[in-house]
């Protein structure tokens, strides 16, 4: 993981964990919608996105989307995800599955420094900005009330509107999952 994830995820670690507390799954976990995580027309990430994600988008729509190909698997199976990194100017979008929906994440709505709740796509979402030198954005998304998106960009020096790039990989990534429950 490169130096700039590490750092984001230390801001993101640090203006949440005043805001928030991370569950993890298990029987004592609180699964109850709280209203701001709420989602109205549920999607499923479904089998295909978890087997197969970095063909979630065809190749034009990457290439709409400014993502440079080809995109790399996450060495992970669990989550399942997909990395598009410009070896060149040292950008990447990462597109995985969050292993907790938005009310197993978070105890509140986070209102920390450089966190705040959107909604993208029509859909909930946490999104955590790194610094407000524009290198880094990352959103984490409940497309259902058991399921979220984490998607997140990074650059090695301030590029325009960083979260917005991140936002519209999300929003393709999301119009393309089926319907949930």
């Amino acid at each position: 993981m490169s130096r700039r994830r590490w750092a984001l995820l230390a801001v993101l670690g640090t203006g949440l964990t005043a805001a928030c507390t991370a569950a993890q799954p298990g029987p004592e976990t609180s699964t109850a919608v709280k209203e701001w995580t709420r989602v109205s027309s549920p999607k499923s990430v479904n089998k295909d996105f978890r087997v197969s994600p970095c063909e979630t988008l065809t190749e034009a729509e990457r290439r709409d989307l400014g993502l440079p190909s080809p995109p790399t698997a996450s060495a992970q199976a669990d989550p399942a995800g997909c990395t598009w990194r410009d070896q060149d100017g040292g950008t990447a979008v990462l597109v995985e599955l969050d292993p907790l929906s938005l009310a197993q994440r978070y105890d509140r709505e986070p209102d920390s420094a450089g966190v705040s709740v959107v909604k993208v796509a029509g859909y909930p979402a946490v999104r955590a900005q790194e610094g407000g030198d524009g290198r880094g954005c990352e959103f984490r998304i409940g497309v259902s009330a058991t399921e979220a998106l984490h998607v997140a960009f990074s650059a090695p020096k301030a590029v325009p509107d960083a979260c917005g790039r991140a936002q519209r990989v999300a929003e393709a990534v999301i119009g393309k999952l089926p319907a949930g429950s």
